[in-house]
């Protein structure tokens, strides 16, 4: 585990004849270089330090930069960094005095030790410290985990755990395994998973437990998500969910070198680690099980696989996650246009055909369209309003290129003016289609609307559907400043409407309404909560309502162990700090990017915060 120097020479061996001299040049510590770039020394690999990129990026593909890198005090006194050995003891000192009772947890979390390690430390690291802020939020209490803890507790003592399906023929055979996972999955995660927990409609049981009984490799899936969730609560089930995870990944590279993909042995476990990676620990690496999603999309929207038909779940999940992330950063960067390999079935395709997969054309392809504007009661959203915002997302696309095109000496006039001309078109449409689309509660629920719960259920997700909708509106006036589309558009009604800092400010003011309804309503946040439309509407807001938006993140994070609130209540915060020290000129530097996206890159959270 631990490397030690000896100060004792090693025998000379009796061929050796070297003299004193060549001794002391063997006993010379090697001299090591730190001025590699930032992503081999956070790599910890050997750096040639060629410039621009050097030779091991250029390979692997990755960034390479040699920027100075900025970190906050306060993390590098936890990490040991700053002052001595402050951070160690303090750390150290966490590990040897636990919690008093067994709700309360360690306050560094895992995908905190992830960041920290992360975090460049040596030169080319500078430490900030930490200015005081009124409304900066208090330290995390473990009042969320003892709410957890509670919720545990009480299922547990009112639940007679049983198997809820009957013995398969891939059942690991260890009860704590097998029932408590499986009754925990049924009983409680599937429960507060939706907004709605419909027996019949809602997917988690109507879907992914109708797999377990078909695949061994779903089974496993919803072992590792139970096993996820309990190891909070009860450490034994940590080396349960290391080695049901090891399953897991073992039964998903078999399905992935499989000559016919089959989607039941796919979506499944790469839903479950997907959401693994996202809520519990915020891995960027999540990003790369969109790969899947790529695969359906290119099999489903050209027609080249016969096989019946993905289920609308799998669907809904990775669609949402797609759009969604290309708020925050370029997805055709990480996933770039694939190629359509060539079918039996199809013999006129050949490899050089391309699939822009990300389009709201090819998106529309995979969706059914006799669902098109119902609320999904997973996303919280409609299929219609999350292809306007993907459409609202393309004018990145086409901020750039026109950036390119008036750069460009041999672009003639006239095209420039043609693009603009595109662009405003696309402006009105979309402003026109925000205004009046309508989502409504899909027609499989209604049966029991007469129920009060239902009834509850109901007004969650219009109201979550609704934060999204406004959310939308922002997000399209972000875009339709000059420093976003890099130019001043000629002054049309959407535009003055887009623009008008009243009604900005009303739709701010409703998100956080919404947003505030749904929280404060449920003790457990299901998966659909308006994080999104919050975090947009935080990053739209005026300085009076900035305090407003910090207690709905506080209020969200007391009910949901999600880890990617807290980073977004924090890339909030540091927008803010940003913008009151920005200039103008900085501004002007960002065509075809939203403001957040140069926060959320100082932070080094492109991928993982999404």
């Amino acid at each position: 585990m631990f490397m030690t120097w000896s100060m004792k020479p090693d025998p000379v061996s009796p061929r050796s004849d070297s003299s004193s001299t060549s001794s002391v040049k063997e006993l010379r510590p090697r001299v090591r270089t730190r001025n590699g770039c930032n992503t081999c020394r956070r790599r910890r690999v050997k750096c040639d330090e060629s410039r621009p990129a050097c030779t091991r990026c250029q390979r692997s593909k990755n960034r390479c930069s040699y920027e100075l890198q900025l970190q906050w005090e306060d993390e590098m006194r936890t990490a040991g960094k700053c002052h001595g050995r402050t951070g160690v003891q303090s750390r150290r000192h966490s590990v040897q005095h636990p919690p008093a009772n067994d709700g309360e947890f360690q306050l560094l979390t895992r995908a905190r030790r992830k960041d920290m390690t992360h975090r460049q430390r040596d030169i080319g690291s500078v430490a900030i410290r930490s200015p005081p802020n009124a409304n900066s939020p208090l330290p995390a209490t473990p009042s969320s985990r003892v709410a957890y803890y509670t919720h545990y507790e009480n299922w547990k003592s009112a639940t007679t755990i049983s198997r809820p399906v009957p013995l398969l023929p891939w059942s690991l055979g260890v009860p704590d395994v097998d029932d408590v996972c499986l009754s925990f999955y049924n009983s409680v995660m599937c429960a507060v998973g939706v907004t709605v927990d419909d027996e019949r409609f809602n997917p988690l049981r109507s879907t992914v437990m109708r797999l377990v009984f078909r695949t061994e490799t779903a089974y496993y899936a919803v072992l590792m998500a139970s096993a996820h969730y309990l190891r909070s609560v009860e450490s034994r089930f940590e080396l349960m969910e290391i080695q049901i995870r090891s399953r897991v990944l073992r039964g998903l590279r078999r399905a992935l070198m499989k000559e016919d993909l089959d989607w039941e042995d796919l979506l499944v476990p790469t839903i479950f680690l997907c959401s693994s990676a996202i809520s519990n620990s915020c891995d960027g690496s999540w990003v790369k099980h969109l790969a899947c999603f790529q695969l359906i999309v290119r099999e489903m929207a050209h027609g080249h696989r016969n096989a019946p038909p993905v289920p609308q779940f799998f669907i809904s999940y990775f669609s949402a996650h797609l759009v969604l992330a290309k708020s925050l950063f370029s997805i055709d960067d990480i996933l770039p246009v694939g190629e359509i390999p060539t079918s039996p079935s199809n013999p006129n395709w050949t490899n050089t055909d391309k699939v822009s997969w990300t389009t709201t054309k090819d998106l529309v392809k995979v969706m059914p369209a006799d669902t098109f504007h119902e609320i999904d009661v997973w996303n919280g959203l409609s299929s219609h309003m999350l292809l306007l915002i993907n459409e609202i997302l393309s004018l990145k696309h086409d901020a750039q290129a026109l950036r390119h095109q008036s750069s460009d000496p041999s672009t003639p006039q006239l095209a420039v003016q043609q693009k603009h001309a595109e662009i405003r078109d696309k402006i009105t449409t979309l402003e026109t289609s925000l205004a009046t689309t309508t989502q409504i509660i899909p027609v499989s629920l209604y049966k029991n609307r007469s129920s009060a719960e239902y009834g509850h259920g109901f007004r969650l997700l219009k109201s979550t559907s609704e934060a999204y909708r406004l959310a939308a509106y922002l997000l399209l006036s972000e875009a339709v400043s000059p420093h976003f589309l890099g130019y001043t558009p000629a002054p049309t009604q959407s535009l003055e409407e887009l623009r008008d800092t009243a009604q900005r400010a009303q739709y701010v003011d409703r998100i956080f309404h919404l947003a505030n309804y749904v929280v404060s309503s449920v003790d457990h946040l299901p998966i659909s909560w308006p994080l999104w439309p919050l975090f947009i509407a935080s990053c739209c807001c005026s300085r009076v309502e900035e305090s407003r938006a910090l207690q709905i993140f506080r209020t969200a994070r007391d009910k949901a162990p999600y880890e990617n609130i807290p980073r977004a209540q924090t890339l909030v915060e540091l927008l803010w700090e940003r913008r009151d020290m920005q200039t103008e000129s900085d501004n002007s530097l960002r065509v075809g990017r939203f403001e957040w996206e140069s926060a959320m890159e100082s932070l080094g959270w492109q991928t993982s915060f999404a």
